[in-house]
């Protein structure tokens, strides 16, 4: 035996973050939801065509939602629901009562992912069976898992790259806390979320309301316009910020606490007012045109 091979260390379990879990079952409710309304827009149809045929032809309206199902609980569910447990130089994957071992000794290379971690990156192992595993960073300490190979074998990545890419795991830690504290946070996130959206549209439909219909039934494109426009506006807000959030991370690093937040809070307001500003010429060139 080498010395690596002798090497052992406390059993560390990692594990996909809770939130997954809840996000996967929210998606399963979707698509059921999908599946009522299907049904709500063809059922005459579909009785009229009888037991069989009306069957026939759900089943193919139900194409798309059916295969996200079927993908989800076949290819995502196994995934997420997985135990991972670091125990010397071995990495147990474990799904209900079945466990499978994968030696370090089995791993041929070690890549990291294109994308950054805090961005859903991480890195994928390749095993020498040809079989790969990829470790996102929405398993909580996943850089456990890292430490762990690099002790046994150092090489897999070029000179600094492996203590680079565990020192950006263990970043990506504080990036998720960071995450969670604001997510219960729920007047910032109506704030920055639901009223920067809101406002400009809010603003360009009253000063254009002799112009336009009011939204009711029998004005649904005003009405799908106005939430289309919605959102649009929040989902260009949300990646504004996180290219805001990922830029101020990576270059502030070195400076203090104080100065971060200040930097911080000159972004948020900034951010905000040309949100309002951006929403509110989008929402003119929608809604007037």
């Amino acid at each position: 035996m080498t010395e690596n091979e002798n090497d052992s260390s406390e059993t560390q379990e990692i594990y996909y973050r809770p939130f997954t879990k809840k996000l996967f079952f929210l998606v399963l409710f979707v698509l059921l939801l999908s599946e009522l309304v299907i049904y709500r827009i063809h059922y005459k149809e579909l009785e009229s065509a009888g037991l069989v045929f009306g069957s026939f032809r759900f089943l193919l309206l139900s194409t798309v939602p059916l295969g996200i199902f079927i993908r989800m609980w076949i290819v995502i569910r196994p995934r997420i629901f997985s135990r991972f447990r670091i125990d010397g130089n071995s990495l147990f994957i474990s799904l209900g009562k079945k466990e499978n071992e994968v030696h370090f000794s089995q791993i041929k290379s070690l890549r990291p992912s294109l994308l950054p971690a805090k961005f859903l990156g991480g890195f994928r192992i390749t095993l020498n069976s040809g079989k790969s595993l990829f470790f996102s960073s929405i398993i909580k300490n996943e850089f456990l898992l890292l430490q762990q190979i690099q002790k046994y074998s150092p090489n897999l990545l070029e000179g600094k790259s492996f203590q680079l890419l565990i020192e950006e795991s263990k970043q990506t830690e504080k990036y998720w806390q960071h995450i969670y504290k604001r997510a219960k946070n729920i007047k910032y996130l109506a704030f920055r979320y639901l009223l920067s959206p809101a406002a400009p549209i809010g603003i360009v439909y009253l000063q254009l309301r002799d112009e336009v219909s009011t939204p009711s039934v029998d004005s649904l494109p005003i009405a799908e316009t106005v939430s289309y426009l919605f959102i649009g506006l929040f989902l260009l807000n949300f990646l504004i910020g996180v290219g805001i959030s990922h830029s101020l991370e990576k270059h502030t690093r070195h400076l203090e606490n104080k100065k971060q937040k200040q930097l911080y809070l000159l972004s948020e307001c900034l951010h905000f007012l040309f949100q309002l500003g951006l929403g509110y010429l989008i929402a003119k060139l929608s809604l007037g045109a």
